[in-house]
């Protein structure tokens, strides 16, 4: 075994921070507020109650004021689901040549081994940062998270999405695969019914490879694009190359278009999709400087259950220590992550197809 292997916390912290990771569309786009950092278990934050405003009263000059209720608000409390990869790094992993060194090894054991550190804790932070992105998706898209796996019984965190903003599309006349279906008119309700329940009107619209392609294929579509041809923010109606999964494909009146065909993998290899074939999602985008307004995505991170970590808030907590038989070093990365829409009605999914 290499000497002097072992790497301080905050070492660790510093390189999981430095690795570089794909870009995110669901946490990029809609969890931009300064992440909530606990030291506790739970994640606890209050909900102001949003209504429109009552008028003030009309009164004489000289009868005296009446009091107002004061607007309330509620308390919403989440247990964060617990995340931890880890990692064996075995002795003969660092006496032999490693991929892409010379055919010699000019390498020493030592380089070795921190060259697979560095390689391991940027594994673990892309396993862990997939899971988060998974987490934002279902709670966009689905307005809840279900959360099970082995020796973790199943956990649904419902973050408390109005009925009516999980719509099926019915009748021949109105499902997209007839191109005489008024999209146009289905968006501008949708919007219309967000901002009532949630005070933000709809922003932005994902949908399914399979929903872009009937979209792309309606006749009020084509016919606006028609109209608007040459103008910068007409939907780009030619098939493109998706990178990360996802495309820009343009805007629609008030709305940005995105296709969204990533997938996701599980222990066991499985692919599951983000967005159904069937569906398509509306969401009211927060500000882009603060992460405010609209749907106001927030990262918490509930407290690290390690008691080297000393209750430490961070997003991710990297840990190594030896085994002696067999002999090795293990390493971990631990988060507790929970991703909440903090306006859960400023969003909504429709089943179009």
């Amino acid at each position: 075994m290499p000497e002097n292997v072992y790497y301080s916390t905050a070492e660790m912290v510093e390189t999981i921070r430095t690795v570089r990771t794909p870009r995110r569309f669901f946490l990029d786009t809609f969890f931009r507020a300064e992440p909530y950092l606990s030291t506790k278990e739970e994640i606890v934050f209050d909900e102001i109650l949003e209504d429109l405003p009552t008028m003030a009263p009309f009164v004489s000059p000289v009868v005296q004021a009446k009091p107002q209720r004061r607007s309330g608000f509620n308390v919403k409390t989440f247990r964060p689901a617990y995340l931890k990869p880890k990692h064996f790094l075995k002795p003969g992993d660092f006496i032999r040549r490693g991929a892409g060194e010379d055919l010699l090894g000019d390498l020493t054991p030592q380089a070795r081994m921190d060259n697979a550190m560095v390689d391991t804790l940027s594994t673990q932070r892309r396993q862990i940062e997939e899971r988060w992105e998974w987490m934002a998706a279902r709670a966009i898209i689905d307005g809840k998270v279900i959360v099970q796996g082995e020796d973790y019984p199943r956990v649904e965190i419902d973050f408390g999405r109005s009925p009516d903003n999980e719509i099926v599309v019915t009748g021949a006349g109105n499902i997209w695969s007839n191109s005489a279906s008024d999209i146009a008119a289905m968006f501008e309700d949708w919007s219309v019914q967000m901002l009532e329940l949630s005070g933000h009107a709809g922003t932005d619209v994902i949908l399914s490879p399979e929903a872009w392609g009937f979209f792309r294929q309606n006749a009020g579509v084509r016919a606006e694009a028609e109209l608007r041809r040459g103008v910068t923010n007409t939907p780009n109606l030619q098939a493109q190359v998706a990178m990360e999964g996802v495309r820009y494909a343009g805007e629609w009146g008030e709305f940005r278009l995105w296709v969204y065909a990533g997938r996701f993998k599980d222990q066991d290899g499985n692919l599951s999709r983000a967005i159904a074939a069937n569906d398509i999602v509306m969401v009211a985008r927060p500000s882009e400087d603060d992460g405010t307004g609209g749907v106001h995505g927030l990262r918490c991170f509930g407290a690290i259950q390690d008691k080297s970590a000393n209750l430490m808030p961070l997003d991710i907590f990297p840990k190594m220590w030896e085994e002696e038989d067999p002999s090795g070093l293990q390493v971990m990365s631990q988060s507790a992550p929970l991703f909440v829409p903090g306006r859960p009605n400023a969003t909504l999914k429709a089943t179009v197809i």
